[in-house]
C-alpha cells in the first residue's frame, strides 16, 4: 500500500509539473509571437521611411541633373552650388525617424520580454503574478468621501440685516 501512495504522489507531482511547464511553454510562444509582430511592423515602417527618403533624394538629384544638363556646362561651371540637390533635410529627417523607431522598438521588446520573464518565473515558482501598480491602485477601494452637512442659516441674521431691521 505504501508503494501505491508513493506512485500516486509522484503521479500528482508529474501532472502538476506538466501543467506548469505547459503554461510556461505557452507563455514562451505568446511572448515570441508578440515580439515577432512588433519587429515585423516596425521593420515595415522603417523600410517605408527609408524607401520614401531614397525616392525623394533620387527625384531631387534627377531634377538637379536635368536642370544642369539643360543649362549647359558654362552655366554649371559658373554657379555649381545651384545644381547640388537639396537632400540634406530629407536624410536628416529619415535618420531621426529611424532612431526614434529603433528606440520605441527596443522599449516595446524590453517590456514584452520582461513581462514574459516575470510570468514564466511566477509559473516556475508557482506564485500568482502580482498586478501592476496601476492595476492594484484601481482595484483598491476608494476611501469614502466625507460629507459635511451644510450649516443652516435659518434663525441667524447677519449684521447688515440686523441693522436694517432696527432702522
Amino acid at each position: 500500500m505504501a508503494i501505491q501512495n508513493v506512485l500516486n504522489d509522484v503521479k500528482a507531482r508529474v501532472e502538476a509539473a506538466s501543467k506548469r511547464y505547459q503554461g510556461i511553454f505557452n507563455t514562451y510562444v505568446d511572448v515570441n509571437r508578440k515580439a515577432f509582430n512588433v519587429v515585423t511592423t516596425k521593420a515595415q515602417t522603417l523600410a517605408n521611411t527609408e524607401i520614401g527618403a531614397a525616392k525623394n533624394i533620387y527625384a531631387a538629384a534627377r531634377a538637379s541633373f536635368d536642370q544642369a544638363r539643360k543649362d549647359g556646362l558654362r552655366q554649371v561651371a559658373s554657379k555649381p552650388t545651384q545644381y547640388v540637390p537639396n537632400g540634406r533635410d530629407q536624410v536628416v529627417s529619415a535618420y531621426k525617424q529611424t532612431i526614434d523607431l529603433l528606440v520605441k522598438t527596443g522599449t516595446e521588446l524590453t517590456d514584452i520580454y520582461s513581462k514574459g520573464y516575470k510570468s514564466i518565473l511566477d509559473d516556475v515558482t508557482g506564485k500568482k503574478a502580482k498586478p501592476a501598480a496601476k492595476q492594484r491602485a484601481a482595484t483598491r477601494k476608494a476611501p469614502a468621501r466625507k460629507t459635511t452637512a451644510k450649516r443652516s442659516t435659518a434663525g441667524k441674521t447677519s449684521a447688515k440685516t440686523a441693522s436694517a431691521a432696527s432702522s
